[in-house]
């Protein structure tokens, strides 16, 4: 699994081609779908979660709001 895959749910080729801040609100929206969907795993799951799946919910959670961030940053929100 790729990095783009394991924080955003997307191959990198999903915004090899677009320009920066394009790139970054196209994370924004990955981050918040696989979050959503990772969640819905773990709340719908009979059984806890293994560590790694805990772990990347936390680590898609943290892609979302770093990205998120730096399109703050760009509109003046800080």
């Amino acid at each position: 699994m790729t990095q783009s895959e394991y924080y955003y749910g997307v191959p990198f080729e999903t915004w090899e081609n677009l320009l920066y801040f394009d790139a970054i609100k196209k994370r924004v929206e990955c981050a918040k779908k696989l979050y959503e969907e990772l969640y819905q795993e773990q709340m719908n799951s009979k059984t806890e979660l293994s560590f790694e799946k805990r772990k990347r919910l936390w680590k898609v959670e943290k892609a979302l709001k770093d990205n998120q961030k730096l399109l703050n940053e760009k509109d003046g929100l800080v």
